[in-house]
């Protein structure tokens, strides 16, 4: 069984995180070391317990699943695994702007053909900051008839995600562990950059 302690020690062992000297713009414009699950490779033993945590962590809830929803592009693979590993659908979605995504189109179309069923569709992702793309592909699941949704994120890295509390929707973190992050003139006077940390723009 996948411990959570050992998986994040591999994360941070394993370059998932930025190394000290070095941080990110984020899409919200903040600043802040990266998590970039991207990192770790389909067929490396850390991959396959970053799916192991998740099934486990899907398992746990209890109740009957419909599907699990990837979004994109981080977790549209860990969907597809994890979803092998429940035997349950695994659903897709693409980019549509930084910080939104909609439901591929066979993804959409099985929804609807499922739609009214009782289960429970859960929203894979694996860095949570404000929650806001995950949440979109919430409510893109919720007009193709999905009627209960969640969100399960492997690590979320502020005390809330502000996007899933303001619309009342559940979610999980495997790895619930804040991470310093500035708005970009906090950064210049106390934050990384104050600390002459190198800068990785959102667009690199």
């Amino acid at each position: 069984m996948a411990e959570v302690h050992t998986f994040k020690r591999h994360i941070l062992e394993g370059g998932v995180l930025d190394p000290e000297g070095v941080h990110h713009e984020f899409a919200n414009y903040g600043h802040g070391r990266k998590l970039d699950f991207d990192a770790i490779a389909d067929d490396t033993p850390l991959y396959r317990e970053w799916v192991d945590l998740n099934v486990q962590s899907v398992r746990e809830r209890g109740g009957l699943i419909l599907a699990v929803l990837g979004v994109a592009n981080g977790t549209n693979r860990l969907a597809r695994d994890v979803g092998s590993g429940l035997g349950v659908e695994p659903l897709f979605t693409e980019k549509i702007s930084p910080r939104a995504v909609r439901l591929a189109a066979t993804s959409r179309q099985w929804l609807l053909n499922h739609a009214g069923e009782d289960g429970l569709v859960i929203a894979l992702e694996d860095v949570g900051t404000t929650g806001g793309t995950a949440l979109s592909a919430i409510e893109d699941a919720r007009t193709a008839g999905a009627s209960e949704v969640e969100g399960q994120f492997t690590w979320q890295r502020t005390d809330a995600l502000p996007a899933f509390d303001a619309a009342g929707v559940m979610y999980h973190a495997i790895i619930h562990e804040p991470l310093a992050t500035y708005k970009p003139n906090q950064c210049t006077t106390e934050g990384y950059c104050a600390d002459g940390w190198a800068l990785i723009p959102h667009s690199q």
